[in-house]
């Protein structure tokens, strides 16, 4: 994410504009949403970054409209605070996986810079 999103409220899809790898071209970027290509098993890991008395729920991992991860960040004033987890899930051919705002644990932005950057990556194992 190169940027930082400001009071972005519950159940918003995290939509990450800057792709480093497509390879199977299963995320829809303007989109946010990655469709799996074939079925099997996937990991993915994400970083949520607040800053100054924000907290994010994110972030929630959601597979074909089931909750499947979480994370929360949560900063004090004039503080950064940085979090990340990973979740590995079977995902069939078709399903949608995406990132969003919780809906209850949402306060103030997502913050995305040079000194720290939100990121979000998928793959499946060999």
């Amino acid at each position: 994410m190169s940027a930082p999103m400001s009071n972005i409220g519950g159940h918003h899809t995290l939509i990450y504009d800057v792709i480093k790898t497509n390879s199977s071209h299963g995320l829809h970027p303007t989109a946010g949403v990655f469709t799996a290509p074939e079925s099997g098993i996937y990991v993915s890991t994400w970083t949520i970054r607040v800053f100054n008395n924000s907290y994010h729920g994110t972030d929630e991992l959601e597979v074909n409209g089931q909750q499947v991860g979480a994370l929360i960040a949560h900063s004090g004033v004039s503080d950064n605070d940085t979090g990340s987890t990973s979740v590995v899930v079977h995902v069939n051919k078709g399903e949608d996986v995406f990132l969003r705002t919780n809906m209850i644990s949402n306060n103030g932005g997502i913050h995305s810079d040079s000194n720290g950057y939100n990121s979000f990556s998928g793959w499946k194992p060999m």
